[in-house]
């Protein structure tokens, strides 16, 4: 019985699969409030378009003042100037410069809570990029497997556990 619980065990940390990048907030508090943005993205995004200085991430949902846009995010390394900008329907919606705030490279990035103060084209949207982790609320498939799994290990293993029923007459 015993080996039956190891194998099921084997075979549940085989199937379960690894945790998916980290969600992310972007929290861009600009001097002027009329630009002040904020997204969530991948700590490990799959850029739409990436350069040797710069990777685009597409249809990114971005809430600012006017309301909620499908937006175009772009993330600039530190020899092209650093920072971001986004950009709605041709509109921008933030347009910043300073230190470069992903590691790696453009076509593979990784992003990492921080907080950063960035720089503005004509000092119009410069502010503070925050960005910070967003707690998952709801189980990754994968537990959920290895939860179901189990519990149906147990089933197994009690109902082939033999009772002995002792019977007395009076």
């Amino acid at each position: 019985m015993t080996r039956y619980i190891a194998a099921a065990l084997l075979a549940g940390t085989s199937i379960a699969a690894p945790a998916s990048a980290a969600p992310l907030l972007f929290d861009f508090v600009a001097n002027d409030p009329s630009w002040d943005v904020s997204f969530t993205l991948d700590s490990s995004p799959s850029p739409t378009e990436a350069n040797p200085v710069v990777f685009r991430i597409s249809d990114v949902e971005i809430k600012t003042l006017r309301g909620v846009q499908l937006a175009e995010v772009s993330f600039y390394t530190a020899g092209n100037l650093g920072g971001f900008s986004a950009y709605w329907d041709n509109n921008m919606l933030a347009n910043t410069t300073g230190v470069q705030v992903y590691n790696g490279n453009t076509s593979n990035p990784t992003f990492a809570p921080g907080s950063y103060t960035l720089t503005g084209y004509n000092d119009e949207t410069g502010g503070t990029l925050n960005i910070r982790s967003v707690n998952a609320a709801v189980p990754e498939p994968a537990t959920w497997a290895m939860m179901i799994l189990g519990m149906g290990v147990i089933g197994v293993a009690m109902r082939r556990q033999k009772v002995a029923t002792n019977v007395r007459h009076a």
